[in-house]
Parts: C-alpha cells; sequence; structure tokens
C-alpha cells in the first residue's frame, strides 16, 4: 500500500534518498578500486606467469572468429577470451583489452562484495573496509597483477552466490555460465541453489517433490550446457597431459590431504566472518538452543590453531611468496586470530546451502594432485559468507564500543599489511616489465638467443618456448613446464640501479670481469619513481639440458606496443623464419 501518512512519506522519501546516495558511494568504490588497479598494471601487455597461456587464448579466438584454448590452459578460459576479444574490437587497443578487463572486474567485485556486506546488515563504512580487506588479500593482489580467468571467476562467485541467496535464478544461470566457460570447476557452483532449495523445504517453504525436481532439472540442465561445452572447446595439450590424472588422485593419500585442507579453510573463514558481522553488528538476544555447540567451537579453534603453528607451505603450493613470509605471513597469523575471537564471540549459525557447497568443493579440492592457494578461493568465499547472527533483531543495532573498536582496528591492521604486499607486488610487475622489454628487442636484433632467457619471467619464456617445447619434445607428454629445460642457467643477469647513476662497465665497478651489457634503460618502478635496469651478460653460462637448433625454431615476435599486438593479430608480424635465425651460444 502506499504511504499514508505524512511520517511514511518521509520515511519512504528518506530511504529513497539513502539509497541514492549509497548506490552513488558503491559506484565511485568500485570506480576507484578499477583505477588503482589500472593504474598499477604496465604501461604495455606483459607476461610473467600463466598469463602468456589467457593472452594466447585471446589472440587465437580473435583470428579463429571462435572461443579457442591455448594448449598451456587447462582452463577454457572461454568467456575471459571474449570479453576480452569483444574490448580489443571496441577500442582496437589490446591493453584497454586486457588490462582493462582485468581492471574493470575488480571493480564489479568491489561492488558486489559490499553489497553482499550489506545484505549482512553492516553498515556502508565497514563494508567498504572489510571489501578493501578481501580484494587486498595477497592472493587477489596477485590475481588483479596477472592476466587471466581468476578476476571474472571471483566476481561471477560473488554475483552468484548473492543471486542464490535472493532467488534469482536468471542472474544465477548467467554468471554461473560466464565462470564455468572459464573455469570448468565452477561446475560446483550448481549445488548452491540446491542447497538453497533443500533449505526452504526443511523450513516448510516449499513441497519435497517440487523441490527433489528442481534439484533434478538443476542437475540435467547443468550437466548438458558443461557437456556441450566441453564438445564445443578445442581440446589442449596441457589437458590431454594432466587431466586424465584427476580420477586416479581419489585413491591417493593426497585426495584426502587437500580435502582437508579446503575443510580447514572453509572453518578458518566462517570465523573470521563471524568476528566481521560480531564487530559490526549488535548480536541477537536469543539464547543458543544448540547445547552441543562448545565441542564445534572447541573443534574449530583447533583446526585453526593448527593452521597458525603449521607451516602454509606443506598445506598448499604459492605462486608467490606472499603469504608465507613478510607481511603476508602477518596478515595470515592475524587472520587466523580473528577467527578464534568469531568463534569464542556471541552465537551464530552457518547456513547450509553454503556449507554443503564448501563440502562440494573440498571433493573436487581432493581430486586435484596439486593444491594451489587460488583454488581454496570459493571454500573461503563462501566460508566468509556463511554466517548469520543467532536472535538476530529486526533492524541493525551498534554493537559494544569495544567490538567496534576492534573490527575498525584490525581492518586498519590488514589494510596496511597488505598494502606493503601491494608494494612489492608493483616491483614485481616492474621489474617483469623492463625485463621484457629489454629481452625482445635484445632478441630481435639476434644479440641474445631464446636459450638464454632464464633471466626473463616465466611467462615470457613459455610465450617464446612452449610452442615449440609441444611440437618436438612434449609431444609426448610430461610436464607441461619442462619447457625450460632449453634454458641455460645465470646465462643473463638484471641489475636495477638508480636512474641518475651512470651506464654499466667494468671501469666502474658495475661489471664483474667477463660480464657484457647488452641492453640498458629506464623505467618506471613503484608508482612514483624510476629506475634504470641493465641487461648483462655473464661469463662462462653452462650449457642447457636440451639443445635448442635454431634451423627448427621459428620464434614468434612478443608485441610491445597496441599497434604490434594489431599486426600480430592480424598475422602481420615478422616471425624469425623471415631472418637469420638468432644465433646459439
Amino acid at each position: 500500500m502506499p504511504p499514508s501518512t505524512p511520517s511514511d512519506v518521509r520515511t519512504a522519501t528518506n530511504g529513497i534518498e539513502r539509497g541514492r546516495w549509497e548506490r552513488v558511494a558503491l559506484g565511485t568504490w568500485a570506480v576507484a578500486v578499477a583505477w588503482t588497479i589500472w593504474a598499477s598494471l604496465p604501461p604495455t601487455v606483459i607476461v610473467f606467469t600463466d598469463d602468456f597461456g589467457y593472452l594466447r587464448s585471446v589472440v587465437a579466438t580473435l583470428q579463429r572468429g571462435r572461443p579457442w584454448t591455448d594448449d598451456w590452459l587447462e582452463p577454457w578460459a572461454a568467456s575471459l577470451s571474449v570479453l576480452s576479444a569483444a574490448l580489443f574490437k571496441g577500442t582496437g587497443s589490446f591493453r584497454v583489452a586486457v588490462y582493462g578487463l582485468q581492471a574493470g572486474l575488480a571493480g564489479v567485485s568491489a561492488w558486489w562484495t559490499v553489497r553482499l556486506l550489506r545484505d549482512r546488515k553492516l553498515p556502508l563504512p565497514a563494508a567498504i573496509g572489510w571489501s578493501l580487506v578481501l580484494l587486498s588479500v595477497p592472493t587477489m593482489l596477485w590475481k588483479f597483477s596477472e592476466f587471466g580467468a581468476m578476476p571474472l571467476y571471483f566476481a561471477s562467485l560473488l554475483i552468484a552466490i548473492r543471486a542464490a541467496e535472493r532467488g534469482r535464478w536468471v542472474l544465477f544461470g548467467c554468471a554461473w555460465f560466464v565462470a564455468v566457460s572459464s573455469r570448468q570447476s565452477a561446475l560446483v557452483w550448481l549445488v548452491l541453489p540446491a542447497g538453497v532449495m533443500v533449505e526452504r523445504a526443511l523450513a516448510g517453504r516449499a513441497p519435497w517433490g517440487k523441490t527433489a525436481a528442481g534439484i533434478a532439472l538443476l542437475a540435467a540442465a547443468g550437466t548438458l550446457v558443461f557437456l556441450a561445452l566441453r564438445a564445443g572447446m578445442n581440446r589442449t595439450h596441457a589437458q590431454l597431459v594432466m587431466s586424465p590424472d584427476l580420477w586416479e588422485n581419489f585413491a591417493k593419500p593426497a585426495f584426502w590431504k587437500n580435502a582437508l585442507v579446503g575443510g580447514g579453510f572453509f572453518v578458518a573463514a566462517v570465523g573470521v566472518g563471524a568476528f566481521v558481522l560480531r564487530a559490526s553488528l549488535q548480536a541477537g538476544s536469543a539464547q543458543n538452543p544448540r547445547k552441543g555447540r562448545w565441542p564445534w567451537v572447541w573443534a574449530a579453534s583447533a583446526v585453526v590453531l593448527g593452521f597458525g603453528f603449521a607451516d602454509p607451505r606443506k598445506l598448499a603450493e604459492f605462486e608467490h611468496p606472499y603469504w608465507v613470509e613478510g607481511p603476508g605471513r602477518a596478515s595470515l597469523l592475524f587472520l587466523l586470530l580473528l577467527s578464534l575471537a568469531g568463534w569464542w564471540g556471541r552465537l551464530f549459525w552457518v547456513r547450509r546451502a553454503h556449507l554443503i557447497t564448501a563440502v562440494a568443493f573440498c571433493l573436487l579440492l581432493g581430486l586435484r594432485g596439486v593444491l594451489w592457494e587460488y583454488y581454496l578461493l570459493d571454500v573461503v568465499v563462501l566460508g566468509l559468507l556463511s554466517v548469520r547472527p543467532l536472535g538476530e533483531p529486526p533492524r541493525p543495532a551498534q554493537p559494544p564500543r569495544g567490538w567496534v573498536f576492534a573490527g575498525y582496528a584490525a581492518m586498519a591492521g590488514l589494510v596496511a599489511l597488505h598494502a606493503t604486499v601491494a608494494t612489492r607486488i608493483k616491483q614485481v610487475l616492474d621489474r617483469n616489465g623492463a625485463l621484457v622489454s629489454l629481452c625482445e628487442p635484445a632478441l630481435r636484433t639476434g644479440l641474445i638467443a631464446p636459450a638464454e632467457l632464464s633471466v626473463a619471467p616465466f611467462g615470457y619464456q613459455g610465450w617464446q618456448l612452449y610452442p615449440h617445447f609441444v611440437a618436438h619434445e612434449g609431444a609426448g607428454g610430461g610436464y607441461i613446464a619442462n619447457f625450460t629445460n632449453y634454458l641455460k642457467p645465470d646465462a643473463l643477469r638484471l641489475d636495477i640501479d638508480g636512474d641518475g647513476e651512470p651506464v654499466h662497465s667494468v671501469a666502474n665497478g658495475k661489471l664483474r670481469p667477463g660480464e657484457t651489457l647488452l641492453r640498458s634503460e629506464i623505467a618506471s618502478w613503484r608508482w612514483t619513481e624510476r629506475r634504470r635496469f641493465n641487461l648483462i651478460r655473464r661469463a662462462g653460462a653452462a650449457a642447457a639440458p636440451w639443445r635448442l637448433d635454431p634451423a627448427h625454431f621459428p620464434r614468434e615476435y612478443f608485441p610491445l606496443s597496441d599497434e604490434e599486438w594489431r599486426q600480430h593479430i592480424a598475422g602481420k608480424v615478422r616471425n624469425e623464419e623471415s631472418r637469420a635465425p638468432a644465433r646459439s651460444r
């Protein structure tokens, strides 16, 4: 009914105004996050990790006119490649197509993270602050710095969770399709709407027959879409080599180890989510109806404490060192302390749908032979967002001041630790950008040979050597990163100096006897600084395990500008077949 009194009218008007200003604040926050990521990425597209496979997938998608996955990748990356290709078609800029997409997805993630926290009745400042904590953890900072499917996957996960919680199934289906067509593990997300249906049936809000029919329809539709995607996408070398091992892992000890690690991270994330709610909301007045709660709290505390004393490197593999040393390690321990505080705080409950989905993901983690830390993203996000306070009051109420202070102090401490990690990752980006900028012209002119790229970023090595490896030594299988056997160890080194320092020479003591300065250039460093980067050939480098025959190595140029990317996509970039091969050293 429409408002019938002046008071009702004022209340409705104030609510509309608050909603409008909140959307403005959210939009501003999302744009700020996107701009920060955009400004932190290199001035030209580079490769330094698995991103070389994703870039090749985008190029192949543009060239073939259909989604195509590079041989390096096990994930399909179809939706990511299509979105990036569409941006390139619309703008003509490969940097916008790659880094613009990454930055935009960071902004989308910021928006939906705040919306999910606001659904849990957190005040807007607290919701924005904790979204910053989540988006700035080392795993997310690293994934936003490299081009890959995880930023798209993460944004889709947030959208899917909120859509499932609100019963917006069309939106859930769209988010799930975008995610599963880039990373197959999103297939497990279908457990979440099934869990929501079960929750409603248990609460008496839906008949069990209708619930069973809905779950069966969901499973059938999801399976058909998944099978259609698998049939439509090309089969890659990485999938042929790595995917057949998945089901064999079921009988291995690593299955239970990985599954239990996933479960432990879910437990820890639940505690952090409980702390966030406790520091932001007045706990409800209802008493805990579950008399057997305390054994669960003690068990959860034991898990969290075990993680605190364990070496993270024994739990999972890491693409970067920022969880196992320095401020990242401190952040991990801090989060575990918050988890303990959350478990021992006021009463809360965990949504069954989120719990069931997390259990399904833990079983999937068990099938992975190697557990990389970013595989745990799903269970952590589900754990954080699964918590609800018991006896929730009808409207938000101010929590005790001590908890408010603790919450904002923890938030500020974590953001400060993550800012230090962000600075270190920025240094990695700048160093790798300089290496690509130095090595590529040196390769083009024959100043260095591909076998001397041991100093280059892994992704740049892969761009140069992986296609040759797949066609030759790797054709029969084997570890997909064995292309590094073509490299001479320590053939080159990079030295970083002040931008006002003189060029390296033996006379000024900056070159060792027998070393040769190959290239030197000044480039940006940590947002506001500049450094001189020097590419130096060492004396007496050892031979590579495998010989790279230059006569059978048609090297493909790595584009260094938008114009070169346009030429490369159009097939107009020269490669080493059109000129004398680089000499083998």
